[in-house]
């Protein structure tokens, strides 16, 4: 096994998601909870109760998914592949899934996992910041990428969706 690959599968299991906004306690819309992108291994019940996670957003098929706690009130399955040919079908499902974030932000903690938390995770974190915070799309790419080194870090599959 190459250093890299070894480097890239210690880092999912060491870091199963990271915090890409933190929860907002005095913005214009009153409380808002922290934004985490992350990977499947995020999805221990220990991660999510120490996070206070209380919505999941998971770009998985279902049936790869486990039980969650009870701690976690909402979760959506957005069944895309990380496959260039699922962009269109991820372009579709963005009007829906980025207000379910936003919504959920404004009861808790909010996670978006995808199976590595590199390609389909991180795009809908980016479309997020653009559309609910009017950042440019370099600069929504960027704070993901600084944010989740992981992120992207074996190029963008869904390049279209970021702009």
């Amino acid at each position: 096994m190459t250093q890299k690959v070894t480097e890239f599968l210690l880092s999912l299991v060491s870091n199963p998601a990271d915090l890409i906004m933190k929860p907002d306690r005095a913005g214009k819309t009153g409380r808002m909870g922290g934004l985490y992108l992350g990977s499947l291994a995020a999805l221990s019940p220990r991660f999510l109760i120490e996070n206070d996670i209380v919505a999941v957003i998971s770009m998985l098929p279902k049936t790869c998914l486990p039980a969650l706690p009870p701690s976690v009130k909402y979760h959506y399955c957005c069944p895309v592949q990380d496959r260039a040919y699922d962009s269109k079908k991820l372009g579709k499902l963005l009007p829906h899934i980025l207000p379910i974030i936003h919504r959920s932000r404004e009861q808790g903690n909010v996670l978006v996992h995808c199976r590595a938390g590199m390609q389909r995770a991180p795009t809908v974190c980016v479309r997020y910041l653009i559309r609910y915070y009017g950042a440019e799309p370099e600069g929504a790419y960027q704070k993901i990428r600084s944010t989740r080194p992981l992120a992207f870090s074996n190029g963008v599959t869904f390049q279209k969706l970021l702009k």
